[in-house]
């Protein structure tokens, strides 16, 4: 049970870290924006200036793209497996905690069930979850 809950805990992280590597790329973009503008066009055809600067922001970009797939399709993953547990309740529990970071007392709220009630659908849930894993 204990690796289907950090499987899952995983989940914010990759979040976390697409955001983040999403705004880097956005900044990228905005330095070599900033570059072209400053730079005065040279008149002699010698290497680097803006092209390398150019360049070599695409060669992250690329690398980032393909990192924030991979955390995306990881993500996906984890959210299939919600999916294949064998309740309506163990994918609502599931998905709410760890997909949208919800805390007990705003599942209380959406779920209309009380909160020590949610905490022994989340250990069931868990250990559907980690059948699921298993079945893999």
């Amino acid at each position: 049970m204990n690796s289907a809950k950090a499987e899952l805990m995983e989940v914010r992280r990759l979040c976390l870290k697409i955001y983040q590597l999403t705004r880097e790329k956005e900044a990228l973009l905005g330095i070599t924006k900033k570059t072209s503008s400053n730079e005065r066009v040279q008149t002699s055809a010698g290497n680097g200036g803006i092209e390398a600067v150019v360049v070599e922001r695409e060669r992250i970009q690329k690398n980032i793209d393909k990192t924030v797939s991979l955390y995306m399709n990881k993500r996906q993953q984890i959210i299939d497996r919600i999916h294949r547990t064998d309740k309506e309740a163990y994918i609502q529990v599931l998905y709410k905690r760890y997909i949208e970071g919800k805390k007990y007392e705003e599942m209380k709220r959406e779920m209309h069930y009380e909160v020590s009630y949610l905490k022994k659908l989340h250990g069931k849930a868990l250990n559907a979850y980690t059948n699921v894993m298993d079945k893999e």
